[in-house]
């Protein structure tokens, strides 16, 4: 559901996309994480925009989950802003000098060729997960659906095209869109919490499509029970198939 994956652009000099103050990780950095009691908690989070467009049952989940309380009788995150602004960033002050313009050491980011690292687009914090997994997008099997907002900043059209174009493309791949195991659906005035503000339309959405694939991945279930069940003997064979591939080899050398 509006999946952060997607290629790193190119970085202009000095840019890093990541140090923006109204990115989330700016945001989490310094949101508010202790309420007095999770009705006071409850109260502000109606006052935000951020959460006003959440369907009011998801809220309810995230005061009762979300939250959890203090040795003094307080709530704060279940989840604490700290590891909220980890999911979004990583530092990487450790790999660089004090002022980034020397990588020294490059084992500190193994995932980042040293040879094409730049200061601009990873330091002093970068995540690597987006370009890669998107670069990978090519080797999905299983059927897969996306679930866009309309309105998220991630899943501009795009974004959402480059997805489609080579998710499931690759050699092992399903096919992708053009063999119809390749999906979406783009929530109308929706944004990136799609399941926060319209749990039922991803909801319907995902039984639909499970229902679509579902007559496939019963035969494939029918078919390997049936070769489960029989004996080792069997399934630890070489094949038919194989033995008379080489026996034809001995044959002509005799």
């Amino acid at each position: 559901m509006d999946p952060v994956l997607q290629a790193k652009p190119d970085a202009e000099e000095g840019e890093n996309v990541f140090i923006n103050k109204d990115s989330p990780a700016g945001l989490s950095t310094f949101r508010r994480d202790v309420w007095p009691s999770r009705a006071e908690a409850r109260a502000s989070f109606a006052k935000s925009l951020f959460y006003q467009s959440w369907d009011p049952r998801v809220l309810d989940c995230w005061v009762q989950h979300g939250l959890t309380d203090t040795k003094d009788g307080k709530v704060t995150l279940t989840t604490s802003k700290h590891q909220e602004v980890r999911t979004f960033v990583r530092s990487t002050t450790a790999a660089f000098n004090e002022d980034g313009t020397k990588l020294l050491h490059p084992e500190r980011i193994p995932e980042i060729d040293p040879a094409t690292a730049t200061k601009q687009a990873i330091w002093p914090i970068y995540r690597s997960e987006s370009d890669q997994l998107f670069h990978r997008l090519g080797q999905v099997r299983p059927p897969l659906l996306y679930i866009f907002g309309e309105d998220s900043y991630l899943s501009a059209e795009p974004l959402r095209d480059a997805k489609m174009a080579v998710t499931g493309i690759a050699p092992g791949g399903s096919g992708g869109v053009a063999k119809g195991k390749v999906k979406s659906i783009i929530g109308q005035d929706l944004g990136h919490l799609i399941p926060m503000e319209d749990p039922k339309l991803c909801a319907d959405s995902a039984a639909a499509f499970i229902s679509e694939h579902l007559p496939a991945w019963r035969e494939e279930e029918k078919q390997f029970q049936e070769f489960a069940k029989q004996p080792i003997e069997v399934k630890s064979h070489m094949g038919q198939d194989i033995v008379n591939l080489y026996a034809k080899g001995r044959e002509n050398k005799l």
